[in-house]
């Protein structure tokens, strides 16, 4: 039977624009084009979908390598048709045979030292299953299951395993005893330009792939004038696996590789098991060859500082650039400054690489406002286990005047941190309104009244930037009008953190200290919001808006008051 080459095997669910659903092979992504193009995947999975869009990015690179800014132009106007595709991806080395007895496609070429590895289940390929080796399946008592249940999947088809295999080996999470997270650590947040707002009913899945491509000159900046000619500097499992095992402890970082290899990164040793004929317990495919159970040893591929291009990065308490990952409250606006903005910023939170290289190249191409969305997506994982998965669209957009760029990342970055701020104020009214006690506030979780927040502000918030991409005139009109949309978006926060305070904290108790509690913590919260406190005044200077005199005088007086007992 010929090796399950990935290059040529049919083994990408996807749809069409007419909302034909099939199977095809990566050159199929081209196929029809003109007339009913591919527009998504459509695998049964969103960490499927995600970890298979960053690997047929790493696979277009591989495949054309544009050189330049220019060569890559004439890919995003024009892409290849299906048969040169297909002629590309011959031409790469052999290294995408899911199995057979030579190198097999991201699993460890060590046969022999995996002779006495531990045989996992089948399940454990997958992130939200709770992992577990066959011989201590049994013994479970606490399961993390999100996608599927336990014991749900012990048989998948060669096309699931080779997308279960991706997904580990590009979000790996904690595996314990050795067993490493991925090149960016467990559950990295993904963020991809999305150019769908951009081309309206044009969009393909080659175009959204297509815009996060890096070019010759892209990967020499990332690595260096000299890119590595081996094969297995990109694709790992051709040559001996660089194992972080003692006594070695070898650790891989950028001079060690290619830079492609963010895309083909090999942090598990995992080498599958291959049965007869069977069904997919994932898509119920027939498969003449199916996937039970997998060997896997410790001690990877162990990545050291690495910066991945499709990865936002936050600056840490010791100045370290780390990427960002997934979080309980998922996605919102509130994430939009270090996430989606492609312009210039200057705080320690930058946006991934392939989304201020997009708004660089459409500046090239062409001038005016161009809009476009990042597509953010992850695992909120802590530890071993993933707790959920978060997905998001964020519009952005790009502006050829630099100036421009950063007067509206100030203007963001303004109504953020307000926000925030009041998210606090909220969240302790709402504790103080619930509980009279210390003890018992600390036990109130308020990260739902958070959300609730920005989800409630994210419309104004986009109107304002929506206000400020499109307006034109002098300086001193502007900032005028800039103030004008502070202050609409303050009236906006207060009547929203209001009514939230009141569906947590009802004044509809019977009990009358109770009553009296709410009502207290909901006129504190006003006069807060009023600027009527040292909380109340941190609202209106992150807002860089003057705080109403009244309040001004009240805490003036105050302040000389205190000054006097002093």
């Amino acid at each position: 039977m010929k090796s399950y080459d990935l290059r040529t095997e049919p083994w990408l669910q996807c749809v069409r624009r007419s909302g034909e659903v099939f199977w095809g092979s990566p050159s199929d992504l081209v196929s029809r084009f003109d007339g009913d193009p591919v527009v998504s995947l459509a695998t049964p999975r969103p960490d499927f979908d995600g970890a298979l869009q960053e690997f047929l990015i790493g696979l277009l690179a591989a495949t054309f390598l544009p050189s330049d800014l220019e060569e890559w132009e004439a890919r995003w106007q024009s892409p290849p048709t299906q048969a040169e595709f297909g002629a590309a991806l011959e031409k790469l080395p052999p290294a995408f045979s899911l199995d057979g007895d030579g190198p097999r496609f991201l699993q460890d070429v060590s046969v022999e030292d995996l002779d006495t590895a531990e045989v996992w289940s089948v399940e454990s390929l997958l992130i939200s299953a709770p992992g577990s080796t066959l011989r201590d399946a049994r013994r479970r008592t606490h399961v993390t299951d999100l996608f599927v249940k336990e014991g749900a999947v012990t048989r998948v088809s060669r096309s699931t395993a080779a997308m279960a295999l991706i997904t580990l080996q590009t979000y790996a999470p904690e595996g314990g005893r050795g067993h490493l997270t991925s090149m960016r650590g467990g559950g990295p947040l993904t963020t991809l330009v999305d150019p769908t707002r951009l081309l309206g009913k044009h969009q393909t899945l080659w175009a959204k792939l297509w815009a996060n491509v890096e070019t010759i000159e892209d990967l020499r900046t990332r690595h260096g004038a000299e890119l590595p000619t081996d094969p297995a500097a990109i694709f790992p499992w051709l040559g001996a696996t660089r194992t972080s095992e003692r006594p070695r402890e070898l650790q891989t970082i950028p001079a060690d590789a290619h830079p492609l290899q963010v895309y083909f990164g090999m942090p598990r040793r995992i080498r599958l098991a291959f049965d007869g004929l069977g069904r997919c317990d994932i898509t119920g495919q027939e498969d003449i060859s199916t996937v039970m159970s997998f060997k896997m040893r410790a001690s990877g591929v162990k990545y050291t500082s690495w910066k991945h291009p499709l990865s936002p990065y936050y600056t840490d308490a010791g100045g370290e650039k780390r990427p960002v990952h997934g979080q309980p409250g998922g996605l919102s606006w509130r994430d939009w400054l270090g996430a989606a903005f492609a312009g210039k910023t200057n705080s320690g939170n930058t946006a991934a690489t392939t989304v201020s290289r997009f708004g660089r190249r459409l500046t090239d191409i062409e001038s005016g406002l161009r809009r476009f969305d990042i597509h953010a997506f992850g695992y909120d994982t802590v530890h071993k286990k993933a707790r959920g998965w978060v997905e998001s669209v964020l519009p952005t957009f790009s502006l050829n005047d630099e100036s421009n760029q950063e007067f509206v990342y100030n203007t963001a970055e303004a109504l953020t941190h307000a926000t925030s701020n009041v998210s606090l104020v909220l969240s302790s009214a709402i504790k103080s309104g619930l509980f009279s006690s210390a003890e018992d506030q600390k036990k109130v979780e308020t990260s739902y009244a958070s959300a609730e927040l920005w989800s409630r502000t994210e419309g104004h918030f986009y109107k304002v930037l929506d206000f400020l991409v499109r307006a034109e005139g002098d300086l001193a009109s502007l900032n005028k009008s800039v103030i004008e949309q502070k202050h609409s978006f303050h009236e906006h926060l207060k009547e929203h953190a209001l009514s939230i305070f009141d569906t947590w904290c009802p004044a509809s108790s019977s009990e009358p200290s109770e009553l009296r509690r709410r009502i207290s913590s909901r006129h504190n919260l006003t006069m807060t919001l009023a600027g009527y406190s040292k909380l109340g005044t941190s609202i209106f200077e992150a807002l860089e808006i003057p705080v109403p005199v009244q309040a001004a005088k009240k805490r003036n007086v105050k302040r000389s008051t205190q000054e006097a007992k002093a």
